[in-house]
C-alpha cells in the first residue's frame, strides 16, 4: 500500500529511513575530507550492531521459554489489535512491515519479533554520543548545528516508533542507554589511539596552514 503525500508520512519516511542518511553523510564527509573518520565510525557501527543483535538474542531466548511455559514473551513487540488505529503497512494480525525497513547482518525473524532493546533507539544513541563527545573535546567546538540535527531526528524517529507501535518505551530505554555506553566508550578507545580519527574532534596539526620563509619584494612602478 502505497503512503499518501502528506506531511506526516513525509516526516515519517524520512526519519524511519533516517539512519541511512546519517550514515551516508558522514561516510562521504569523511571521503571529501580524504580522511578514515568514516571507516571509523562504521566499524563502531557494525560493533554496536553486534551487541544489539547479542541482546536481542538473550531477549528472544527468554521469550521463547516463556512461550514453552504457554506464557506471552515479554519482549515481544506488541500486536496490532482490532481496536487500534491501523497506518500503512500494519496489519491485525502481525508487525508492521515499516517497523524493519532492512534486515542487516544476523537478523532473522526470531529477532525482529523481538523489540527488546531498540536497534534505532542504539543507533541514535550511538550516533549521537560518539560525535558529541568529539565536538565536546575539541575546543572550538565544531559541529554543534549537526549534533541538534542528530538530537531532533532521533527524537521524532523513536517517538513515531513507539505511537505506531514498533517498539515500547522500555526497549527504547534500554536501547538508548547501552548505544549511548557503547558510543563513550568506542569514542575513548579511538581518541587514545589516535586523537583525530573521531568526527569533528582534534584536527590534524600538519592540516593547518603554514607561512613559508619566501620573501617577497615591491616594486612601484608608474
Amino acid at each position: 500500500m502505497a503512503l499518501k503525500f502528506s506531511l506526516d508520512n513525509i516526516v515519517q519516511f524520512f526519519t524511519f529511513i533516517s539512519p541511512i542518511f546519517i550514515s551516508l553523510f558522514l561516510l562521504i564527509k569523511s571521503t571529501m575530507d580524504y580522511n578514515i573518520r568514516g571507516i571509523i565510525y562504521l566499524v563502531g557501527l557494525l560493533l554496536n550492531w553486534i551487541i544489539g543483535i547479542l541482546l536481542k538474542s538473550m531477549f528472544s531466548g527468554m521469550d521463547a521459554s516463556a512461550r514453552a511455559k504457554g506464557k506471552r514473551g515479554q519482549f515481544e513487540r506488541l500486536p496490532i489489535k482490532m481496536n487500534w488505529p491501523l497506518h500503512a503497512g500494519q496489519t491485525t494480525d502481525g508487525i508492521p512491515d515499516y517497523c524493519s525497513v532492512f534486515e542487516g547482518p544476523w537478523f532473522t525473524s526470531a529477532l525482529g519479533a523481538t523489540s527488546m532493546p531498540s536497534m534505532n533507539a542504539m543507533f541514535h544513541a550511538f550516533t549521537f554520543a560518539y560525535i558529541l563527545m568529539g565536538v565536546a573535546t575539541n575546543p572550538n567546538h565544531p559541529g554543534i548545528p549537526f549534533v541538534i540535527i542528530l538530537a531532533l531526528t532521533g527524537i521524532i524517529n523513536m517517538g513515531y516508533r513507539k505511537m505506531l507501535f514498533c517498539d515500547k518505551f522500555m526497549d527504547i530505554g534500554v536501547g538508548i542507554v547501552v548505544g549511548a555506553a557503547i558510543g563513550v566508550g568506542y569514542f575513548y578507545l579511538i581518541n587514545s589511539w589516535n586523537p583525530t580519527y573521531p568526527f569533528y574532534a582534534k584536527e590534524d596539526p600538519m592540516k593547518r596552514c603554514k607561512l613559508g620563509k619566501t620573501r617577497f619584494k615591491c616594486t612601484y612602478q608608474q
